[in-house]
């Protein structure tokens, strides 16, 4: 069963990456207090739903079918036309797609995030099947995890380019372990005003440490900035969550921004692109700021609609989702075909016909 908040939370932290890469907001101070909560969030949350009865390998080739296939398929849709104003080759079209994005294919860079989260699933499914983590002592894994975090955050950017962002394995995989953890925690989170305003406190200081420039990058008080700044926003986005799930029209459209999360990753780039050009042509002499918001908003809307049409066709759906996901859609057509009322027969007038053994059938459908 799919928990409300859980897809609130996924859809606040989509859409948030989508306001990021508007270029009117990317140079600004709530983008950069953003950077530290969108992404670990995203892995966050990956990890409370990670499954231990799949085995190694078998979940290999089902995050694979989920997160490398789209990303090869993006990178080949725009390879011809990459290729044809010289932007790329086929040898780096390859390195680029074996490295998992890197600085080889520049226009799907933003797309980094999905094999790195397959090498992070991997690395995680390891640690808990090998390494036991459930098993751990809660003091060993909170110690465990704060080094890690440390450690990866001071890795960030060291080994810029690297195939799968292997520089950023420790930092995401503690988020990402973090999750399965306190999943238990998290997903009956019952809001408390007076934790809510501590928190926000950590992370207005946190923030200030970080964009003040009073912190030295390099330094153990800018790593614990930064620590703290995630699991702060982390908490508050999940606050937040909870008590969108309360209001209708919010919790219904972010929660479908939630479950197609990944329509929204895979087009938002392109789609914001052209939505800044196209506005800027219909609303000439505007302000920048509205174009950017006008741009954003688009953008968000037009996945969740390239969303729906995906899942309509199976040969569509197949090129990006599982395999399994788009049986099922193939399966459902099928048995849509076939309890489809047939047409009364020619002789038999209209108005005599006896309506009453499909009523069933379309109350069903009403009620989809």
């Amino acid at each position: 069963m799919r928990i409300q908040s859980v897809d609130i939370a996924r859809g606040l932290c989509i859409i948030l990456v989508v306001w990021g890469h508007n270029a009117q907001f990317t140079d600004t101070v709530i983008n950069h207090a953003l950077w530290s909560i969108r992404m670990p969030m995203m892995f966050f949350v990956a990890g409370s739903f990670i499954s231990l009865k799949q085995g190694f390998w078998q979940l290999a080739h089902q995050k694979a079918d989920a997160l490398l296939k789209p990303f090869v398929v993006m990178a080949l849709l725009q390879a011809p036309a990459r290729m044809a104003i010289g932007e790329t080759d086929p040898a780096s079209l390859v390195m680029g797609i074996l490295a998992g994005g890197g600085h080889y294919l520049p226009w799907i860079y933003y797309l980094w995030y999905l094999p790195h989260l397959w090498l992070v699933f991997m690395s995680g499914h390891v640690l808990l099947s090998k390494g036991r983590f459930d098993n751990w002592h809660p003091g060993t894994k909170i110690v465990a995890i704060t080094l890690a975090l440390y450690v990866g955050i001071w890795m960030t950017g060291l080994v810029p380019g690297a195939p799968f962002k292997l520089e950023a394995i420790p930092k995401n995989l503690a988020f990402f372990m973090l999750g399965r953890m306190t999943r238990s925690i998290w997903t009956s989170w019952r809001m408390s005003w007076p934790l809510v305003v501590a928190t926000l406190g950590a992370l207005l200081t946190a923030q200030y440490l970080l964009q003040s420039g009073s912190v030295d990058p390099s330094s153990a008080e800018y790593v614990i900035s930064y620590m703290v700044s995630s699991l702060a926003g982390i908490t508050l986005v999940m606050a937040v969550a909870n008590g969108l799930s309360r209001v209708p029209l919010a919790s219904t459209t972010l929660s479908r921004c939630g479950r197609e999360s990944l329509f929204i990753l895979l087009f938002h780039w392109p789609l914001q692109t052209l939505g800044r050009h196209a506005w800027t042509w219909v609303l000439q002499d505007a302000d920048p700021w509205l174009i950017a918001t006008l741009s954003w908003l688009t953008s968000v809307s037009l996945s969740l609609l390239l969303a729906e049409l995906i899942r309509s066709s199976y040969w569509t759906a197949a090129l990006w989702l599982p395999m399994q996901a788009a049986r099922k859609i193939h399966s459902q057509t099928r048995q849509a075909a076939t309890r489809r009322p047939a047409a009364p027969p020619p002789t038999q007038p209209a108005m005599q016909a006896d309506f009453a053994d499909t009523l069933p059938e379309a109350n069903v459908q009403a009620m989809r």
